[in-house]
């Protein structure tokens, strides 16, 4: 509780003002892996929230975050999440655990199927 009493102080010094909604600090581990992929823009393809909302129905996330420039679900299973980049549109990432292989595997073909394109 400390720790985010820390960041949340250090969060309105530098912008001047508190965060509002939930509040998420990315802990980073060291083994922690990502790959992102992208969503091509495109007659009759998904937009970037479409696409979010199919994988939350389709993967139920433990957790969900999402504001109008990101959505992240996120997953025990991958011992991370998937965030989609609202901002630029384009941007699908899904940070994992070392471990949490064969769920990647499945997670990465789902939004291949879904239209998304190689490793960027």
């Amino acid at each position: 509780m400390a720790v985010r009493m820390v960041l949340d102080e250090i969060y309105r010094q530098v912008y001047g003002s508190s965060q509002e909604g939930v509040v998420y600090y990315d802990p980073w581990t060291g083994t922690r892996n990502h790959f992102f992929l992208q969503l091509p823009p495109g007659q009759n393809q998904l937009s970037l929230p479409e696409l979010a909302g199919m994988c939350r129905a389709a993967f139920l996330p433990d957790q969900s975050h999402e504001n109008p420039y990101t959505c992240s679900l996120f997953y025990q299973k991958l011992g991370g999440y998937v965030r989609f980049n609202y901002a630029n549109r384009q941007e699908v990432a899904v940070f994992y655990e070392q471990g949490a292989q064969q769920a990647v595997t499945v997670m990465k073909q789902w939004l291949l199927s879904k239209g998304c394109r190689g490793e960027v």
